[in-house]
């Protein structure tokens, strides 16, 4: 009976809240399981008698049996754990052109580093844009397979040597 009362009260608050930031809800389950959701708009939560569910714009989100939630907590800042990508200025006009076992990049910084990670890891190539902000890699002192492209400033490019 405390529990519902509790999450009655909470859908209370819910309702009255004026959001601000990022709101949001926190499942803390039985299981110890701690499960949070973002919201861009203000999110509802209906319970019935066998689970709670969570609703927005008229669209349920999710729902978790009753019996395993042991608290619901409310938040006008939950963290939605994707951060934004901020691009580097100076890599935006970059180009990668693959041809016949040759890899070209355009639009580097002059002297910048880019290094070839195999799926392992390892480096597997590197070399240096040259003043022009051009370079050219030739893979073939490589074995076959899928390898991943590196700049320096921070641009990542996935290719198949075949």
């Amino acid at each position: 009976m405390k529990k519902a009362l509790w999450i009655l009260s909470a859908m209370f608050f819910l309702s009255s809240v004026a959001w601000a930031g990022s709101p949001g809800v926190t499942f803390l389950l039985r299981s110890g399981q701690k499960v949070s959701f973002a919201f861009t708009q203000k999110p509802v939560i209906a319970v019935s008698n066998s689970e709670l569910s969570v609703s927005v714009a008229g669209v349920q989100r999710v729902s978790y049996a009753y019996a395993d939630v042991q608290r619901v907590f409310l938040s006008d800042d939950v963290a939605s754990g994707i951060a934004p990508v901020q691009a580097d200025p100076s890599q935006q006009n970059v180009t990668f052109t693959w041809q016949d076992g040759v890899l070209r990049v355009l639009g580097l910084n002059p002297n910048e580093q880019v290094r070839v990670f195999g799926l392992d890891g390892k480096l597997a190539l590197s070399g240096q844009a040259q003043a022009d902000g051009t370079l050219q890699l030739s893979f073939s002192s490589i074995p076959k397979g899928v390898y991943v492209v590196r700049t320096q400033g921070g641009l990542s490019y996935k290719l198949f040597n075949k």
